[in-house]
């Protein structure tokens, strides 16, 4: 499961992001439109680096976690995953609200 989900997000990234935004370049172009005319992306990046360094350490707690299980799925993993995961989403949610990181 956990190399399934990683191929995929692999996947995702060096293949669904990027095929369909060449294709829609190559229409554009064999259009004989202007690719200059295309709207461009414009990413907010404030925060970054405490996102980065929040997930470097969610992936090292979670990893500990399995090993401290002995590499066995149980009830004790599933609810350190759980709350792993809900405080991932408290610290992510706090972060954005009230932007101490950005």
């Amino acid at each position: 499961a956990i190399s399934s989900s990683i191929g995929s997000n692999v996947f995702d990234i060096l293949v669904g992001l990027p095929v369909p935004t060449i294709i829609k370049y190559i229409v554009v172009a064999a259009q004989g439109n202007n690719l200059d005319k295309l709207a461009r992306w414009n990413f907010d990046t404030a925060g970054i680096v405490f996102d980065t360094v929040l997930l470097l350490m969610m992936v090292a707690l979670i990893v500990t976690s399995i090993m401290l299980t002995n590499w066995v799925l149980n009830i004790k993993l599933g609810t350190m995953m759980f709350l792993l995961y809900f405080i991932f989403l408290v610290v992510c949610i706090l972060n954005k609200v009230t932007g101490v990181a950005a």
